[in-house]
């Protein structure tokens, strides 16, 4: 019997989007995961999450960036094209930009969109400050063109974020996984009465309690939710699959090899 490694979404996007609150503790993983020449997997439920988040996260930002554009068009030319080539932006437009990008991120559910347009607000204000600098007033249509090519550079590097995470975590995707329901359910049934009570989480443990079962594996999955972590012994307990801290992880999946190969 082996042990794979398989990575929680909260992992996977603090690396894509490099968010500083775990980013640390992620990179020390991910720079395990590459001295010891170790593989991870990314569980198909994982995967899904994952794009749908980064599809949310990257609407959200686009329509910032497009937003911004119509809002300066409009607010210099009334939206007309030949009136903007006579428009001039300052610095005092920065309080109009400011006042965009706060409505922008009010409306914003999710933590990670609201830094992600924020992190589009910090490009918008430094790119005006950069083209006014040796002079105090820029064209309009000058700030549109640099605000046109970031809105279709924006895709490309997430894009590329997602590659390096992947590289870094020398990470391969593992075969469709569809829990049942039932098995869904059992996997809920141990961890509600502990008090966690994060759905998605249900489905990626019920995949990995299938994959130990058809695959003679033992799953690691490793996460930054310290909630989920605090639950990993009666989950290991119950059904065998082992969970662990980015930070540990590791050093665990050592372990847990050793424990299962000990002449080896």
């Amino acid at each position: 019997m082996s042990v794979r490694i398989y990575p929680d979404v909260n992992i996977l996007l603090t690396l894509d989007f490099q968010q500083p609150i775990l980013l640390r503790k992620c990179s020390l993983f991910a720079n395990s995961i590459q001295k010891k020449n170790l593989k991870c997997y990314q569980l198909s439920t994982v995967k899904d999450v994952r794009d749908r988040i980064i599809k949310e996260i990257n609407e959200a930002v686009g329509n910032a960036l497009r937003g911004l554009w119509n809002h300066i068009g409009m607010s210099k030319g009334g939206g007309v094209p030949f009136l903007l080539e006579e428009k001039n932006l300052t610095l005092k437009d920065e309080l109009g930009i400011r006042n965009f990008f706060h409505e922008k991120r009010t409306r914003q559910n999710r933590s990670l969109a609201k830094d992600e347009i924020q992190r589009q607000e910090v490009w918008a204000v430094e790119k005006l400050r950069d083209l006014l600098e040796s002079k105090r007033q820029v064209s309009a249509m000058e700030y549109l063109m640099e605000l046109s090519q970031r809105l279709s550079e924006q895709y490309v590097e997430t894009r590329n974020d997602m590659l390096r995470t992947n590289a870094e975590l020398n990470l391969v995707d593992e075969e469709e996984a569809s829990p049942s329901q039932i098995e869904i359910e059992a996997i809920e049934g141990c961890l509600l009465p502990l008090g966690f009570e994060d759905h998605e989480d249900f489905v990626h443990l019920a995949a990995l309690r299938r994959f130990k079962q058809d695959k003679h594996i033992t799953p690691l999955f490793v996460t930054a939710d310290r909630r989920l972590c605090e639950c990993g012994p009666e989950l290991y307990k119950e059904f065998g699959v082992a969970i662990e801290d980015a930070l540990y992880a590791v050093g665990t999946y050592s372990s847990l090899l050793k424990e299962q190969n000990p002449n080896v």
